[in-house]
């Protein structure tokens, strides 16, 4: 018994710190989770400041030559609170401490904000973060495991008052994709949602669209090597880049009359 208690004993506790550490892993994801949210919030009020900034220099400056682009909120939002600026405000203060004690591999190096998108659909900020992660204390050599970090939030630029689903002459105002062959009432229906999810490569087979069918490969960005697939709910095909045409959406609104032979989209199409 002293024997096997001799054997088993370290093995019970290599296995419980282990436990341990994995749940370290799921703290540092919640408060990376947590910063990403709090400098999308501060980023959404800049992006407001750096937008009347620039304007008021447009305003203000002599020099033809001037690009007529170098007003435009987004462009410079995007160059001012760009990956660099996200970069410093996730690893400063407390979260030094946090990231040097974690398992992450390359530590601050290891981060990586390629996938970010900030004010280039529109008023949108994207904040994206990934890196790979291992337990501290890896007594059973598990491979570091890849993690995303993401959040959304709209940038706080305004919007115009619009006057609802009617136009001037009383007629109903409907949306259209390029390539749809149908009309929604709504800009909010669930199919001009793409809901975009991160998953691990390894873990493309345990998902099914809304139809149940399987996710096929991208034509035109399923070749890149990546850890990272990024699917949608009503979607047939993954895809290994997050800036694919194949991701984006461009909904215009337009009268019903010009809504030529689309039919009525089955989701939102029997409303009022």
């Amino acid at each position: 018994m002293t024997l096997e208690a001799a054997i088993l004993l370290p093995l019970f506790l290599f296995f419980m710190i282990t436990i341990l550490s994995l749940m370290e892993m799921l703290y540092f994801y919640g408060i990376v989770e947590q910063r990403l949210h709090q400098i999308a919030k501060k980023m959404s009020v800049y992006a407001s400041a750096v937008g009347l900034a620039v304007e008021g220099f447009a305003e203000n400056t002599e020099d033809d030559e001037m690009d007529a682009d170098s007003g435009d909120v987004s462009s410079i939002a995007a160059v001012i609170l760009g990956d660099q600026y996200v970069k410093n405000n996730l690893i400063s203060g407390p979260m030094q401490q946090e990231l040097r004690s974690s398992g992450v591999v390359g530590k601050s190096e290891g981060l990586n904000f390629s996938y970010s998108r900030i004010m280039t659909e529109g008023d949108v900020i994207d904040l994206v973060v990934s890196y790979e992660i291992e337990p501290q204390n890896n007594f059973f050599f598990l491979p570091a495991y890849p993690v995303l970090n993401r959040c959304r939030v709209r940038a706080w630029t305004g919007y115009e008052v619009a006057s609802g689903n009617v136009n001037d002459a009383g007629e109903r105002m409907v949306y259209i994709t390029e390539t749809g062959t149908v009309f929604h009432l709504t800009k909010t229906c669930t199919y001009l949602d793409l809901s975009i999810r991160p998953i691990a490569k390894g873990e493309l087979n345990l998902y099914r669209n809304q139809s149940g069918g399987i996710y096929d490969e991208c034509e035109l960005c399923g070749d890149e090597e990546t850890e990272i697939y990024f699917i949608t709910d009503y979607g047939e095909c993954y895809h290994t880049s997050l800036i694919c045409s194949g991701l984006k959406r461009t909904i215009t609104q337009i009268p019903i009359s010009q809504a030529g032979d689309r039919s009525a989209c089955s989701r939102c199409g029997t409303g009022n």
